[in-house]
């Protein structure tokens, strides 16, 4: 090459090889950088793989022993992979995984007799593979129920996966991985692989929420860590931020993406309609906390999001009400509650796992108020750290027990749950939680086999609890009545399991009127404690036969339940039950008048019914359905086909005997009970759940409402909500009394005639004001907004548009005054009685006259409260002016006066009144001595002693005469003469009663028929008898009497008997009526009557043995009045 040439491409290669030169080491720093962040990118990967790894055998050595143990020997069965059954195939891989994954821990913990064993490693290896030809892989079918296939079991997988790590043959872990991809590829979705989804439960490809969201996440993650796939890890964090949305629709659709997940009120929604806080949610935590514990060291994935504080305030407005007594209240655990060997206890101990590792990881601004609820359940169930799951979670608990910087929560008041129907009082004494459901909330839950008989839990049912009691539901739903829950008003008509769940919006419940308004409302809308509420249920059956109108009024530490409209064209009687309680020989029933107590002699913890409307409640202690467990029903008994039944009774938990006795319920009134509005005033507080547009107590609305109106010194305080969650228009509420404005917004004033007019709309569906009274008002210059009140200078202002005219006939507006005396059996009902004027000419219900010299008469309505129950108490008033005066001397004073007195004495004066036949039975017997004693669970110990002598004279006529002493509380003397007839007997008695403060003296007829028929063995005696008695004097306290009188009693019975070698065994059914002309009380110049009319059943069996002219006789009988009663006489013939 000529050297030009050379020379000058030499030149031209120089700039090109110098500018090379600084060049080269760039290359070689950069390369180093890419290394050590690579480095790094690993050493984060193998740092949360490991975290990962000790978290899953952080478990004790015995229990990872056992584990391991038995999954071995599961293993080595081929019965274990046998997945023929397409049915059942996807549960029974996710079950195999599991025992996979139980071996997978022993091989990987240190101490294990397993640890690094080479043939348990193959045994691993081997099943997996199994596992993958079995037909979990690229390719395989969803059969049953698909969560098996895209959470279950990857969920499992990965966590075998990443325990065994590279002791696993590459191709495997890769198809695992690739089956795992297969059937769950997106986290944001379900049913994502339509190719095997068409085989499943649910085929249709949908987006994931709540519980599921957080599985589907996590099973995103472990994959991204197994692959080390950034893009994968961001994605799974990027999916569970969603979960943190909270919701605050009304569920008009069953698209689960709108409906699923946490409300602002803290409920939480799974299915589109079922309350999950205690299952899904537990889920969806356990996700979330994973994920923080898991990425709170990672350099490269941060684990923070705004939505994650929506968690950390659902969690602290709702587990702080849900979790009682150390459970997890079982009306948000779904169809989890007939889980095997599982209870409301169990369920807390699992989220207390669950939150533990999201609480470590939370922020400062919500970590000591977490601490502290969870400190509270730890403490209330006696947790033992033995229970944790793994070390991790052991030491976080550990370090929160020994923390006395940590406080345990006190949760005290009422919360509504409006998202979710239901409604929590929680007080030092106890804690009632109320559960409903509506046209937005499931009835209950069951599928997969689980909870098929939940129909009613979701209908109103009550969950009673003291303050202590840990136990309350445990072996409760296997063996419970699912007829009889605590608070439900059903038809005792057979159901099929499973059926009418109401889940889905085409067959969810018409109603919407379900919910209620509580006294923790604040001026914007937003909702601050509680500690005052109103709940409705306008309930219908799941069949829509059975309709009620139902309210439960919290009071702080009582719950005043409330029930009208009771009707039903279902088959079957309609009961009320009050409790249905498993006692198990730890707590004692007793039933004493109208007043039921619950006691556990081990803590003398109580809980505590009052009936409030003259209902003889039933009580009964009986075997659950595993024959073991013991169980104690309250009901009322509606009968068959009600029209317009109702109940009242007060739901008193940790209130005592001494308590419920100086239970002041004159304090509660109850002012409406119909249709329309459930009213009652407690102090003055009202409380009112409109169901129509209506005015009560000078209360009126335009629209479905609920209302509390507090009233005193001239101030007013109004808390409005719409239990429909629906109500958009104007709402126009006015009160009497003429008021200012204070505190509202968006609220308008006027003052119209005698009353203020309220016009507003709500926000987020409920509503606070205030106001004073306008004479109290003083304009404050310094104030730069003036109240918004007009004055229409109307002195005759019509109802508003859309009101009902008030209803002037208070007998109308009160049916709960309206006393049954058929039940009435332990306090009759008093009242005052002047003489009827039977005059056609009668007044005007308003009491005028217009011929003020007439004579006419009026009947007015006047209530008085007593400790039982509302008296009604009918007043007859002449309209002249001496006559109301004297009617203004004798009303609601001298009515509250008697009224106690009826109250102290009811016992003395039922036994006064009280009346023996059986004297007859001894009428066959020429001479004959007779003794008795009886143990009654209301009386208690009772006796009688009777002897006589009969003789004939001629062959169809006998006499006698007889002497007989009673007792049972109060003494009887009686002596009389006898006659028979034939099969006719009689007999004229003189009975003196009397103790020390009191006595009666009567004169009895009895004229009855009675005639023996014997077949072989068998006789049959029916009798039929009619007495009548005459009070000839009586004595009270405090110079009362019973009032001269003539009552009359029938009787009818057959006594159906066995005989074998000298024993007879019997049954004797027993209808008594008494037809007389009520009793009456003179007290302090007045008379009441005591109106004890009414009819009783008796049942008795008994077994009676003689032996020579000795007769020996044992038997129990009952009564309609649920009085239990066991009888032992001894008679002798001579």
């Amino acid at each position: 090459m000529p050297r030009f040439r050379l020379s000058k491409v030499m030149c031209m290669l120089a700039p090109v090889m110098l500018a090379s030169i600084p060049t080269l080491p760039v290359y070689a720093e950069t390369n180093s950088v890419v290394a050590v962040e690579h480095a790094k990118t690993q050493n984060a990967y193998d740092q949360i793989l490991q975290n990962w790894k000790n978290h899953l055998t952080g478990i004790s050595l015995d229990t990872t022993n056992n584990m391991a143990n038995n999954a071995k020997q599961a293993l080595l069965s081929n019965d274990t992979f046998d997945f023929s059954e397409q049915k059942t195939a996807g549960a029974k891989i996710r079950s195999t995984v599991n025992t996979i994954r139980d071996l997978a821990v022993g091989y990987n913990k240190s101490g294990s007799q397993f640890y690094q064993n080479q043939d348990a490693k193959q045994l691993i290896v081997s099943s997996l593979e199994k596992i993958h030809s079995g037909g979990y892989q690229v390719g395989g079918k969803e059969y049953g129920n698909w969560w098996n296939w895209e959470i279950g079991v990857p969920k499992s997988l990965n966590d075998v996966l990443i325990l065994m790590g590279d002791e696993l043959p590459n191709e495997l872990k890769e198809k695992l991985i690739a089956a795992t991809t297969y059937f769950q590829p997106d986290p944001t979705t379900s049913g994502a692989n339509s190719e095997a989804a068409q085989y499943s439960t649910s085929k249709d490809k949908r987006t994931s929420t709540g519980g599921n969201r957080t599985d589907t996440s996590t099973v995103s993650l472990a994959r991204g860590l197994l692959t080390r796939n950034d893009d994968e890890v961001q994605r799974a964090i990027r999916a569970i931020y969603d979960v943190g949305e909270l919701k605050s629709g009304i569920r008009d659709t069953n698209d689960a993406t709108l409906n699923d997940g946490f409300y602002t009120d803290g409920s939480f929604i799974q299915h589109s309609s079922v309350a999950y806080n205690g299952t899904y949610a537990s889920v969806l935590i356990e996700g979330l906390g994973l994920f923080a514990y898991m990425l709170k060291d990672s350099p490269n994935f941060v684990f923070s999001d705004p939505k994650m504080d929506n968690i950390y305030e659902s969690i602290l407005k709702g587990y702080s009400w849900l979790l009682v007594n150390g459970g997890m209240n079982d009306s948000v655990n779904g169809r989890a509650i007939t889980r095997p060997n599982s209870s409301d206890v169990t369920r807390a101990k699992r989220f207390i796992s669950d939150i533990s590792l999201l609480i470590d990881s939370a922020p400062a601004t919500y970590k000591p108020a977490l601490q502290g609820l969870l400190k509270r359940t730890l403490l209330e169930q006696h947790y033992s750290l033995d229970d944790a799951p793994n070390d991790t979670v052991r030491n976080i608990l550990k370090n929160i027990l020994d923390n006395p910087n940590i406080k345990p929560t006190e949760t005290v008041g009422v919360k509504r749950f409006s998202f979710m129907d239901r409604a929590v009082q929680k007080s030092p004494k106890g804690t009632v939680v109320i559960a409903m459901h509506s046209n937005r909330t499931a009835a209950y839950e069951s599928m997969n086999g689980e909870n098929p008989q939940g129909w009613y839990t979701g209908d109103g049912m009550t969950y009673i609890y003291d303050n202590k009691s840990t136990d309350l539901f445990t072996n409760y739903w296997h063996n419970v009545d699912s007829y009889m829950l605590p608070g439900t008003t059903e038809s005792t008509a057979i159901r099929k399991d499973g059926s009418k769940q109401r889940r889905y919006l085409k067959d969810r419940s018409s109603k919407t009127f379900v919910g209620g308004v509580d006294n923790g409302i604040k001026a914007d809308g937003s909702q601050g404690n509680a500690t005052k509420a109103i709940i409705a249920m306008d309930f219908t059956s799941y069949n829509d036969k059975t309709t009620a109108k139902k309210s439960w009024i919290m009071l702080g530490d009582v719950v005043l339940a409330l029930g009208s409209n009771i009707a039903s064209t279902d088959k079957g009687e309609v009961l009320t039950t009050i409790d249905n309680r498993v006692i198990n020989g730890k707590q004692t029933l007793s039933h004493v008048g109208d007043t039921i107590y619950f006691t556990v002699p081990a803590t003398q913890q109580t809980i505590s019914y009052k009936i409030l409307d003259n209902q003889q409640p039933y009580t009964v202690i009986e075997k659950g359905k595993d024959g073991s467990t013991e169980f104690a029903k309250i009901w009322l008994n509606h009968g068959k086909k009600p029209k317009e039944a109702s109940y009242a009774y007060l739901i008193m938990p940790g209130y005592s005997a001494d308590e419920v006795n100086h239970f002041d319920t004159n304090t509660i009134q109850i002012l409406q009970q119909n249709a329309q509005q459930h009213a009652v005033k407690v102090g003055n507080s009202l409380f009112v759940n409109f169901f129509e547009a209506g005015e009560v107590d000078g209360l009126a609305v335009n629209h479905p409402l609920s209302v509390i109106k507090t009233e005193g010194n001239g101030h007013l305080d109004v808390y409005v909500a719409d239990p429909t969650l629906m109500l958009d228009d104007e709402i126009n509420l006015s009160v009497l009394g003429k008021y200012i404005l204070q505190v509202g917004n968006d609220v308008t004033a006027t003052i119209s005639g005698e009353k203020t007019e309220f016009t507003f709309k709500l926000d987020d569906h409920q509503k606070y004001f205030s106001a004073i009274e306008e004479s109290q008002y003083k304009e404050d210059s310094s104030t730069s907004t003036q109240p918004q009140t007009t004055n229409s200078d109307s002195n005759n202002a019509e109802t508003p548009d859309g009101l009902d005219k008030p209803n002037t006939d208070n007998s109308e507006q009160n049916p709960a005054t309206e006393t049954s005396s058929e039940n009435a059996e332990d306090s009759p009902t008093i009242t005052p009685d002047k003489g009827v004027d039977t005059s056609d000419n009668v007044a005007e219900s308003n009491g005028n006259s217009n011929d003020e010299s007439s004579s006419t008469s009026t009947t007015q309505t006047t209530q008085a409260e007593d400790s039982n129950r509302t008296v009604a108490i009918e007043e007859t008033v002449e309209s002249n002016d001496e006559e109301e005066n004297l009617t203004d001397q004798t009303s609601s004073e001298q009515v509250a006066f008697s009224q106690d007195y009826l109250d102290k004495y009811a016992k003395t004066l039922r036994n006064l009144t009280d009346v023996d036949v059986s004297i007859i039975d001894n009428f066959n017997y020429d001479h004959y001595f007779t003794a008795t004693l009886s143990e009654s669970n209301k009386q208690g110990l009772g006796g009688k002693f009777q002897t006589g002598f009969n003789q004939f004279l001629n062959d169809h006529t006998k006499v006698g005469a007889f002497a007989e002493y009673r007792y049972n509380d109060i003494h009887q003397l009686g002596i009389g003469a006898n006659a028979k007839w034939y099969d006719f007997s009689s007999f004229v008695r003189y009975r003196h009663v009397f103790d020390s403060a009191v006595h009666a003296d009567y004169l009895d007829l009895y004229l009855g028929y009675d005639k023996t028929f014997t077949f072989n063995q068998f006789t049959i005696q029916p009798r039929i008898g009619v007495l009548g008695s005459y009070l000839l004097d009586s004595k009270l306290p405090d110079n009362g009497k019973l009032a001269h009188h003539f009552a009359v009693q029938t009787q009818l019975s057959s006594k159906f008997s066995y005989h074998i070698g000298g024993i007879a065994l019997y049954l004797e059914p027993t209808w008594k009526v008494n037809l007389d002309d009520p009793y009456r009380l003179q007290l302090n110049g007045q008379e009441y009557k005591l109106d004890r009319s009414k009819q009783e059943w008796i049942g008795k069996v008994g077994i009676a043995k003689n032996i020579g002219n000795y007769t020996f006789d044992f038997s129990v009988q009952t009564n309609n009045h649920q009085e239990r009663k066991m009888i032992a006489t001894f008679n002798y013939q001579f």
